[in-house]
This record gives structure tokens, C-alpha cells and sequence, in this order.
């Protein structure tokens, strides 16, 4: 055995050869015979292990947020007194608090809480079923690019013989959208007055 002052780069020479034998099948002397793949196989290995993290980080910082919209509780649903709907969720219409979701008025325009904020909206549409005696209806509004669409289920109606009613009872799916975003939610309701 020798001693590391008396090493030499020519002692190397025989495990060279021999890893470049067992690796590549043939001595790194004849390169042309090598086969190319063989001897780039590592490399590309090695450059897709180090890009691999990179292409990752890319594909999940690229997308923006998805936009949303958020439904809330009219903070002031006292102006829209008198004629109307009203619309709630579940568990606040059996409750039979004040807590609605939207509320509209005899003049063709509602308020709902969006984002926050109470936002008045215009009707722009309504939507009877195929026969007059239809249950489902559609009811449409609109503010700027917010686009509401009430769809309404009669629950129970007044009976004709009954003159002191003047209410329908209404299952109702409100859905909001704004561009991309949008927000569906089942409500509870009536209107009349």
C-alpha cells in the first residue's frame, strides 16, 4: 500500500477504466463506439431531478386566486317595507327573526348584502313557468356587472276563497354572480305584503 505523499494520478487509471467498461461497455479511450445514450443517460437524469422543483414552483404560483362573491345579511332591509319579498335562510325562517338575505319592494328593485355591503338592485327579468298554474318562476336583477337570479319554488299558495290572504310562501335558490365568481344559496320566503 502507498502512502497519499506517494499517490499518483496514474494510479487511478485502472478503476477509470473499469467504471467507464462497466458504465458505458467499452473504454473511455474508444469513445466513438460508446453508445450516446449511455453516456448523456446520467446527465439528463440529473438535469430533470434540478428542473423538476422549478417546473412545480411555476405551475402552482402561476394562477391568479379564483375570484368570489360573498352573501351576507341586509344590514338595512327596513326600507323595503310594505310589498314585496323576503328571503331567508333556513334555519333564520324557522326561526322567525329579521335576518333575511333579500328583500324586494313593489317598485321592481331589491337590496341584498354582497361583499359586505347592502347593494340595491333592478329588475330586469321575470321568468313565468310553461303553464299559467306554473310553481316555478325566475325572477331577475342587476347592478353593473352583479347579476342576480332568484329561482322560486311556490310552497304554498292562498286559498282563492280566503280574501284576508295576501302572502305566497316561496322556496327559493339565490345565486349572485360577478364575472367569474358566483354564490348560490337556498333560502326560505314569501312575498306579498
Amino acid at each position: 500500500m502507498q502512502e497519499s505523499s506517494d499517490f499518483e494520478i496514474s494510479d487511478l487509471q485502472p478503476l477509470v477504466n473499469e467504471s467507464d467498461r462497466l458504465l458505458c461497455g467499452s473504454d473511455l479511450g474508444t469513445m466513438s463506439a460508446m453508445k450516446p445514450r449511455r453516456f448523456l443517460a446520467p446527465f439528463i437524469v440529473i438535469a430533470v431531478a434540478a428542473l423538476a422543483p422549478l417546473a412545480a414552483e411555476q405551475s402552482t404560483t402561476a394562477r391568479p386566486p379564483a375570484p368570489t362573491v360573498q352573501i351576507g345579511i341586509v344590514q338595512n332591509p327596513d326600507e323595503y317595507d310594505g310589498f314585496g319579498c323576503r328571503f331567508q335562510l333556513p334555519s333564520d325562517y324557522n326561526k322567525r327573526n329579521y335576518r333575511h338575505i333579500f328583500v324586494s319592494n313593489a317598485d321592481e328593485e331589491a337590496i341584498m348584502n354582497i361583499d359586505g355591503s347592502d347593494v340595491r338592485l333592478n329588475r330586469v327579468g321575470f321568468e313565468a313557468g310553461a303553464s299559467s298554474n306554473s310553481s316555478r318562476f325566475v325572477d331577475r336583477y342587476r347592478k353593473n356587472e352583479l347579476e342576480v337570479s332568484v329561482d322560486l319554488l311556490v310552497t304554498k299558495r292562498c286559498d282563492p276563497s280566503d280574501e284576508n290572504c295576501e302572502v305566497t310562501l316561496f322556496d327559493a335558490v339565490i345565486t349572485v354572480a360577478l364575472g367569474t365568481a358566483k354564490q348560490s344559496v337556498s333560502t326560505k320566503g314569501f312575498c306579498g305584503s
